[in-house]
């Protein structure tokens, strides 16, 4: 195996070229938004034409899309709404128009997919860098980032115009930095930072963030943890109130959230704007950044049902998978590679099933990495399962790959018992399932 130790970068390259060629491939289909694209590619565009919208998630994953949107023509976003947000009387609701039907046409989505498609690449990349951090184990590293590579589902989500593959991406790197023989905190407050301002969801990385600091609790002290937090939530706040602040003006803002939303009299009162000096502008701002805040996080607590969600103890055993664009009759389905969803979830079950049968400090103790990411898996389903909203199978993803990274540490340690010769053949036995599992779920991600 010294091979794999002598040559890893090869190997990381090779995966990563793969990886490439897998994201970008008929990248163009379907030429109708998929699923969220709806909302996400409406949100980027009124980002460009200053038109006030809501969405849960913070605003920086929609500027990021938004980025290339301000270097093409003007008519290419003449017609760019294909999600219309419409007042209902309902606390918290909005009701959604959508236009499945609707092409993209002159829209330039082929490059935000690309952007997304690129941050798949990362992604794939964080969860080498993450394994080499957690294990200190090439070969492990480069298993879970094979997994990934070939994980089907993960594959589809990051080729469209959607967020969950830059708050995975950025959520990885932050807990590859922290777990590093030396780790770089400000490095993980500053990628942890940026997964928020993406998704708020990207909170389950605390689970693994606060295991770090209760194993190493006479090393880093608790201040520690607090300048993390400080510099994370930072972050947060900053890229919220200035990339609103640029390009959706406060006024607007205030009157939308008034007129759609109940909001308690003491979070906001709205009054026309007529002194435009500094103090006021910021005061209208931090305002407009607690209303959006607050309904955001209450937009977490609640939704409409949807045929398509499942609850989440369901997901580990991949039940429920669904098109991403039934009306357009385009067959992409979220599926994800089953023989790799089975590995991941047999190891968190016969993890579980040794620590019934084991002291939990004593094993904790010998298997940290272990720990880490059962703590991962755990802390990324917590909150879907003590909130009463509709949620899907790709609410699964960041347990999932928890769970991949777990299965990767089982899988180095039984290499490590066996002779050169059942090496390679067991390997070839893992390789060979991948395959055949993205094989058989690869016609529903390519929309065939």
């Amino acid at each position: 195996m010294n091979v794999f130790s002598n040559r890893i970068w090869i190997f990381v390259s090779l995966l990563l070229g793969i990886s490439f060629i897998l994201h970008f491939w008929r990248i163009d289909i379907p030429n109708t938004p998929a699923f969220d694209e709806i909302h996400f590619a409406t949100y980027a565009a009124d980002y460009v034409k200053k038109i006030t919208f809501f969405d849960i998630h913070p605003p920086l994953g929609k500027f990021i899309y938004a980025t290339p949107l301000f270097f093409v023509d003007a008519n290419a976003l003449i017609d760019s709404e294909y999600a219309k947000q419409e007042k209902k009387s309902d606390d918290l609701s909005i009701i959604t128009t959508t236009s499945f039907f609707k092409p993209f046409n002159h829209f330039p989505y082929q490059a935000l997919r690309t952007i997304g498609a690129l941050f798949g690449l990362l992604l794939v990349y964080s969860i080498f860098f993450f394994l080499k951090s957690l294990t200190r184990n090439n070969i492990t590293a480069l298993l879970g980032m094979c997994f990934i590579v070939f994980e089907s589902a993960l594959l589809m989500e990051t080729r469209l115009i959607l967020l969950n593959g830059m708050f995975l991406a950025f959520g990885f790197l932050a807990l590859g930095f922290l777990y590093k023989e030396k780790p770089n905190l400000t490095l993980t407050g500053i990628f942890w930072g940026l997964a928020l301002s993406i998704k708020l969801i990207s909170i389950v990385f605390l689970g693994p963030i606060l295991f770090f600091f209760f194993s190493r609790r006479l090393l880093f002290p608790k201040t520690s943890f607090v300048r993390l937090c400080i510099i994370s939530f930072s972050i947060l706040f900053f890229l919220w109130v200035v990339i609103s602040a640029i390009f959706l003006p406060v006024e607007s803002r205030l009157a939308f959230y008034a007129s759609f939303f109940e909001i308690p009299h003491f979070i906001i009162k709205i009054n026309h704007i007529v002194d435009i000096s500094f103090p006021t502008l910021f005061a209208s701002q931090i305002k407009a950044f607690f209303i959006e805040s607050y309904v955001a996080i209450r937009g977490y607590t609640v939704g409409k049902f949807h045929p398509a969600q499942s609850p989440w103890y369901l997901w580990p055993y991949m039940i429920m998978p669904f098109n991403y664009s039934p009306i357009t009759k385009v067959n992409m389905v979220l599926l994800g590679n089953p023989f790799v969803w089975m590995l991941g979830t047999l190891s968190v079950v016969f993890s579980l099933c040794v620590l019934a049968l084991t002291r939990l400090r004593g094993w904790i103790t010998q298997n940290n990495a272990k720990s880490v990411l059962l703590v991962g898996y755990f802390s990324s389903l917590l909150p879907y399962a003590l909130l009463h909203r509709s949620t899907f199978l790709y609410h699964y993803f960041p347990a999932l790959i928890f769970s991949i990274c777990l299965a990767s540490v089982y899988i180095q340690e039984h290499l490590e018992t066996l002779s050169e010769k059942r090496k390679k053949r067991v390997l070839a036995l893992i390789i060979g399932g991948t395959l055949l599992g993205f094989a058989f779920a690869a016609p529903f991600i390519y929309a065939f």
